[in-house]
Parts: structure tokens; sequence; C-alpha cells
């Protein structure tokens, strides 16, 4: 399992491409846990 934290994001927008991942991965952000199945595309803006 692949495990990524990114605890704030500021003045910019956060593209998360999972279509690399091996298999789902665990995603925290700003505290919040969210799993993050492959293929997924999706962005945080801010």
């Amino acid at each position: 399992q692949q495990d990524f934290e990114k605890s704030a994001i500021s003045n910019s927008e956060y593209a998360f491409d999972s279509s690399n991942l091996i298999e789902d991965a665990k995603f925290i952000y700003n505290g919040t846990s969210l799993t993050i199945k492959k293929n997924w595309r999706f962005r945080f803006t801010n």
C-alpha cells in the first residue's frame, strides 16, 4: 500500500493522477483519510 500525505495546500492547485499507482492508495488530505482507486483523476483547488 502506498501512502500520500499532503497536510496543507495553499496558493495553488494540486492535481493528483492515480493512473500510475500499482494498487489503491490511502491519501491523507487535511487530516481526512481518502481511499484512492487506480485510474482516478481529480484536482483540489484552494
